[in-house]
């Protein structure tokens, strides 16, 4: 079969981002994939001091860092991102965040920004009051506005005012060669881990991972959890408070603060299962890597994780906040090694049919194309 002819599109992702979480370590993947592809793809943030420029610049994918200032673009921001812009002509930008989602819509007219779309990966993201009335009044300057999820496009429509005719879902994908059952996994030795099972827990230290929930849960287990452990992996504001929680509740035995992880692989080769506790998800990548790598995972409900997951059959899934439903579902993962084996079975292969990085990056690529050329984006 021919192979297809790729015209290169010229593509910026703009971010201003503090934190390295779900949603960056996306941004670098899709990067990377595009630019296997052909394409000439560059990657910004625009956050002055951020850990996510640290993980940037070593991913080996075109970075630069803009020194805008923080949480707000002011006038340093408006005045560095134009001159970039215009040095720069890009066929097509994408951006993350609401606020320099607002800001390019400024800037787009003056400094030959042809194309706009802008990435909503987390229920956490929607706005409302002021800012939703401005987002809405300036939606018009962006092409589309690219959700990761259903329950995310929903809660766009609901908060915003959005029309379902303006948003295009894709979903996260998964590099199977980096996240499988028989991915080569270096450092695995290195960790120091205790001995007895472990579960996995990547998320950053923010409220909507709802910390609080796994260690209640983990309370009420109590020794019905045996010798299993769990490992929180991130960084984050909260991380001192869960910190003080672990120990008040008396929990410093059995719950371990790892710190974060440029490389969660060897974490989840080394554990035995997954556990994701949040009230508010989008997408969650940390959870759909877990589950590539074959882990059986024990989940809250929350926003998109249903469209991933299924109850019962490649997941437990338990409702938000209820630590007492948490629990129970971590002592039947701990207690049941046949369970273990096929929710890991299943996990692996929901993935690898419905959420694979290759599907992902060819939805980002039909969506751009279908922009640049004018046509209807499906």
């Amino acid at each position: 079969m021919p192979q297809r002819t790729v015209t290169p599109m010229k593509i910026l992702q703009l971010m201003g981002h503090v934190m390295v979480g779900g949603t960056e370590t996306f941004v670098i993947s899709l990067v990377r994939g595009l630019i296997e592809r052909g394409h000439d793809v560059m990657l910004v943030n625009t956050w002055t001091h951020s850990a996510f420029n640290t993980l940037a610049e070593s991913s080996g994918v075109p970075f630069v860092r803009i020194a805008g200032g923080g949480r707000r673009p002011g006038p340093r921001w408006f005045w560095r991102v134009g001159r970039f812009l215009r040095q720069n002509r890009f066929d097509l930008v994408q951006t993350y965040g609401l606020r320099v989602s607002l800001a390019l819509r400024m800037l787009q007219r003056t400094h030959g920004v042809r194309h706009h779309l802008t990435g909503v990966r987390g229920l956490d993201q929607q706005r409302s009051g002021l800012q939703a009335r401005l987002d809405r009044r300036t939606e018009h300057l962006v092409d589309f506005i690219v959700c990761n999820a259903e329950a995310v496009a929903s809660k766009r429509m609901a908060a915003v005012g959005t029309p379902r005719s303006r948003i295009r879902i894709i979903p996260n994908g998964i590099d199977l060669t980096r996240f499988s059952p028989d991915a080569v996994v270096p450092g695995c030795d290195e960790l120091s881990l205790p001995e007895g099972f472990l579960f996995a827990h990547v998320a950053s230290f923010r409220a909507e991972k709802d910390h609080e929930n796994l260690l209640r849960a983990v309370k009420l287990a109590g020794d019905g959890l045996g010798d299993a452990k769990i490992l929180l992996i991130g960084t984050g504001r909260q991380r001192d408070e869960v910190d003080g929680m672990v120990r008040q509740m008396g929990l410093a035995d059995r719950v371990i603060l790892t710190g974060p992880a440029e490389d969660v692989r060897p974490y989840l080769r080394a554990c035995d299962a997954f556990v994701l506790s949040s009230f508010s998800e989008g997408m969650p990548r940390a959870l759909m890597e877990a589950m590539a790598m074959g882990l059986p995972v024990v989940s809250t409900d929350a926003g998109g994780i249903a469209e991933v997951a299924e109850n019962e059959k490649n997941a437990l899934l338990v409702p938000t906040r209820s630590p007492e439903a948490l629990a129970a579902a971590l002592k039947r993962v701990v207690r049941d090694s046949a369970l273990r084996e096929r929710l890991g079975t299943a996990a692996v292969a929901r993935i690898r049919d419905h959420f694979s990085h290759e599907l992902m990056l060819d939805r980002h690529v039909a969506l751009y194309e279908s922009v640049l050329g004018g046509r209807d984006a499906l």
